[in-house]
């Protein structure tokens, strides 16, 4: 390392000229190289420079003079007319933070992201680079809760090149595949859109290497195969709506390259940020940035129940002292909001709502959000489920307009859709279905218009919306507006009972559907096996349906996922009920949340950090 030669003039004279060149390597954001072994910034310059051979005073100069030259290009990049009308249509407002995650390509000193931060300084914009050399995706995301303590406006995240690295001379093994690559990304974007404010930005990492490097880096071990760089690209853009293509066009010649093949050169570092410039200069900041599908495989877990639960039982002597249980479940500003179902001793529902932090310990309100107001549901809004569709919540519960003892040409229950922007103050639209009945197929039940539980997939397939419905039997319906909506026919029903099995009395939808990295749509069930009206078992199951055929069930499990096990489960004003209709992705696992026997609530939990049915 010192063998090198040194500068002979200058700030810098005396110091070997590869030792500056390391330093530029490493980056001008202290405290990262260490991050998380308790290393603080003054420390890591500290061991940097006993490493090197250096004062921390001529680390320090070194670092000066990087800053100054950054200074000097920046000046030159901004006096060109069209790279500042690029500029000029940057999303970016004065006032904000913009922090930056990724590797070598963007930790250089004199990488595009310092670059863009010395010219955004000048105009008000504050960017944080926390990109770490030779960092992997894997090796991201358990640094990325740092990046999100910073508060930031916008989070772009460049990454993938290291994924792609392959090690040794003989087996040659690529570091993380495209796929990981891809769902690490994913998991990046989805963090930061559910631990913080921040729009994200994802960028598919530089998918060229220099050809003429490629087999004088493998004889040491350590090299890139461009097809394996332009596989990751593809990989994360089919796997991150709204990720920016900034690469795939882009051409390189000479003077790109550094001495090794691999880094871009400091005319090399100009041309990457003229081009992801151009890039962000197509974004809308008044525009919400699409969000990656959370993790997510079918079947859907294992999922394990909370050793807490319950996790909220009946209280006080009002609305909700007799029963509070079957809940919906969504994620509003990083926390989990459940609506749930609550009763006194007169069995006339309301919906409720609590909010947590951590997805198990709940704060309730004390007033319900939905009350019996009209003829229809005159003896309780009943069994929520919540979809968000840009700024509008949609809320289907079963408007109830019996107590129940009217045999099968009694009272009825009818599945009812509600409106809000704000949670708070809500629409209702009536009942959706009333001459449907879902039994109608089978040799038992009720023999009147009868229609409970829906669900709303979020995303419009061919043009329309999708919701599947059904106690008894599963149907689907569809809907241009999301407000009206035209059911299939009622004697063609698309998930039914099994005979003689665990769901052989009854199925019923569950919660809102999750997207599968491979586009399933996978949705958790309830199923039943009943001798009477009072003796019922009542398991969960999950089935799988395909956008493109989105009015066929391709599968299911022949297993439940989660039966009656515990004393609350088990004892209730209906014994024997495990009753799913909230699931939600948080904070890198999932939480799948139940009623148990009519009279409490509980949370199941699958971590795909730990375990998988797949594993």
């Amino acid at each position: 390392m010192t063998n090198s030669v040194a500068i002979q003039t200058g700030p810098l004279q005396g110091i070997p000229s590869r030792v500056v060149e390391l330093v530029a390597a490493a980056g001008l954001t202290p405290g990262l190289l260490f991050e998380g072994f308790g290393v603080g910034p003054d420390a890591e310059s500290g061991l940097i420079a006993q490493t090197l051979g250096l004062s921390e005073e001529q680390l320090e100069t070194i670092r000066t003079v990087l800053r100054d030259g950054l200074r000097t290009t920046a000046a030159k990049m901004t006096a060109e007319p069209e790279f500042a009308a690029a500029l000029d249509r940057l999303p970016f407002a004065a006032g904000q933070t913009v922090v930056v995650a990724g590797d070598s390509l963007t930790a250089a000193a004199y990488s595009w992201a310092n670059l863009l931060g010395t010219i955004l300084a000048e105009r008000g914009v504050r960017l944080v680079n926390r990109a770490v050399s030779g960092r992997t995706s894997t090796e991201t995301i358990p640094a990325f809760k740092a990046t999100l303590a910073l508060d930031p406006d916008w989070v772009i995240i460049m990454l993938g090149a290291n994924d792609a690295r392959r090690e040794g001379t003989t087996a040659a093994v690529r570091m993380t595949s495209a796929g990981e690559t891809a769902r690490n990304l994913a998991e990046l974007e989805r963090m930061a859109a559910e631990q913080s404010r921040a729009k994200v930005i994802v960028i598919p990492s530089f998918p060229v290497v220099d050809p003429a490097a490629v087999e004088a880096n493998r004889a040491e071990g350590n090299f890139w195969y461009p097809e394996d760089l332009v596989a990751s690209r593809r990989a994360v853009l089919a796997a991150v709506p709204g990720a920016l293509d900034v690469f795939s066009g882009l051409e390189v010649g000479p003077g790109y390259w550094s001495e090794d093949g691999v880094h871009p050169s400091e005319a090399g570092q100009q041309q990457l940020l003229r081009a992801i410039v151009a890039a962000l200069g197509t974004i809308d900041a008044r525009v919400s940035r699409p969000r990656a599908n959370p993790p997510a495989s079918f079947p859907l877990g294992p999922f394990t129940p909370y050793t807490g639960n319950p996790i909220l039982e009946p209280t006080g002597d009002g609305w909700q002292s007799g029963n509070l249980y079957n809940p919906a479940a969504i994620v509003i500003d990083d926390r989990v909001a459940l609506l749930y179902r609550g009763h006194a001793a007169d069995k006339v529902s309301h919906i409720g709502i609590a909010f947590s932090d951590d997805g198990i310990h709940f704060e309730r309100e004390s007033e319900p959000l939905l009350s019996p107001e009209f003829d229809y549901e005159r003896q309780g809004c009943e069994d929520p489920r919540i979809t968000r569709i840009g700024d509008t919540y949609y809320l289907t519960y079963t408007g109830h307009s019996g107590d129940y003892t009217g045999g099968p040409t009694g009272p009825s229950s009818l599945l009812c859709l509600a409106t809000s922007t704000d949670l708070r103050t809500w629409t209702k639209h009536g009942p959706l279905f009333p001459d449907f009945n879902t039994w109608g197929t089978l040799p038992y039940g009720p023999e009147i218009p009868w229609n409970k539980a829906g669900v709303i997939h979020a995303e419009p397939i061919d043009g329309k919306y999708y919701m599947y419905f059904g106690e008894g039997c599963i149907y689907y319906a569809t809907s241009e507006d999301l407000l009206q909506w035209t059911p299939c026919p009622q004697d063609e029903p698309i998930h039914t009972p099994t005979p003689g099995n665990w769901d052989g009395t009854l199925v019923e939808i569950g919660a809102p559907p999750v997207t599968t990295a491979d586009g399933l749509m996978v949705f958790l069930t309830n199923s039943a096996a009943a001798t009477s009206p009072q003796d019922v078992d009542y398991r969960c199951g999950q089935i799988a349906i395909a956008p493109s055929d989105p009015t066929r069930v391709i599968a299911k499990t022949t297993q439940p996922w989660l039966r009656p096990e515990s004393f609350e489960d088990t004892h209730g004003m209906v014994a024997n009920v495990t009753f799913v209709e909230g699931l939600v992705h948080f904070r890198g696992r999932w939480f799948a949340y139940y009623g148990q026997s009519d009279t409490t609530l509980a949370v199941a939990i699958y971590d795909p950090a730990v375990d998988s049915f797949r594993s």
